[in-house]
């Protein structure tokens, strides 16, 4: 996969943007927060990362369009999500975690009082 704005400088130091974490948070309205880092790595292998912003998202309206982009080269596609659809996909993604959690943890219990 290419990397965002990937930058190779003499003796393949290799650097490029990339979003290290994303916060979601559960507000009215809701708000998406991407912490951004430049991370370079040098030729032994070494690893160096630098926060550079904060790329903040309030969803005000969830029919916003937000277009998909091909994950080998970044490009912009022609499909399209909304920023509804996005937070639907997220609190699925928590819903499927909690129910996961909860039916291990129910089977747990069952195996300590059956023990």
């Amino acid at each position: 996969m290419a990397s965002y704005n990937q930058r190779v400088t003499e003796g393949e130091i290799t650097s490029w943007l990339r979003a290290y974490k994303i916060e979601l948070h559960n507000t009215e309205p809701p708000i998406l927060e991407c912490y951004e880092q430049d991370r370079t790595v040098i030729p032994d292998g070494t690893i160096i990362n630098r926060s550079t912003d904060v790329l903040k998202y309030t969803m005000t309206d969830p029919t916003d369009s937000i277009p998909l982009i091909d994950p080998e080269t970044f490009e912009v596609t022609e499909d399209h999500f909304t920023a509804g659809q996005f937070w639907l996909m997220a609190a699925s993604t928590y819903m499927f975690l909690a129910r996961r959690r909860d039916e291990i943890n129910r089977q747990n219990a069952e195996m300590s009082l059956n023990g």
